[in-house]
């Protein structure tokens, strides 16, 4: 290696260096305006009546599904069937297979939430109920998202971050403590956005009802 290749790599080095230590700062900048933003809704259990606020799962059988080790799509009859309401849990969608994009701050999917690892990409898994939504992912914690929170849902080609050539997100903006955020969903079949974006729609006119 000649001296002038020598110093263009050397210079390549110090750029690339300089542009993670930037994109680092940012990221820490970020979190820590991020630190008052209240803990997640959480996957809570009503012992005392015997029942769960969701259908939740056993710890293997979420681990499992979440990491891709699912069962067989469902037939289209089975599907059918699966998206009606229970009159045990009120189930109006789900579980449906998605990645979790992130979290950003509501009308800039350009600023991403960190805290409680909002920002983290991960599978997951939906579950719509007249009371909310709930968010099973792995290995990031699971959490809900109120039906009384919820303000908005739409698809678009950019969330969380990324853009991408069709609008293949599901974007759910929801309320949480003094803030509105937008959180970005990838459904796995094509088919589950228009059905996701239905049932969020159902939840607010729920709500809206009460």
């Amino acid at each position: 290696m000649d001296l002038r290749t020598g110093v263009a790599v050397a210079i390549l080095g110090l750029v690339l260096v300089g542009s993670y230590l930037l994109m680092w700062r940012g990221w820490r900048r970020r979190a820590g305006t991020q630190v008052n933003l209240p803990p997640l809704p959480p996957v809570s259990t009503d012992s005392a009546a015997g029942r769960s606020d969701f259908p939740l799962l056993s710890r293997g059988r979420r681990a499992a599904r979440v990491a891709g080790c699912v069962d067989p799509p469902p037939t289209e009859d089975r599907r059918r069937k699966s998206d009606l309401p229970d009159s045990r849990d009120e189930t109006t969608l789900g579980p449906v297979d998605t990645v979790y994009a992130g979290t950003t701050m509501a009308g800039d999917w350009m600023e991403r939430v960190l805290a409680h690892g909002l920002g983290r990409r991960s599978s997951a898994s939906v579950t719509i109920t007249p009371q909310g939504i709930l968010l099973e992912r792995g290995p990031e914690p699971s959490f809900v998202i109120p039906g009384e929170s919820v303000r908005a849902v739409r698809t678009d080609r950019a969330g969380a971050g990324r853009a991408v050539r069709r609008a293949e997100y599901v974007i759910i903006t929801w309320e949480h403590g003094e803030v509105v955020l937008d959180t970005s969903l990838r459904p796995r079949r094509r088919e589950d956005r228009a059905r996701i974006e239905e049932a969020v729609t159902a939840v607010m006119t729920h709500e809206a009802s009460r």
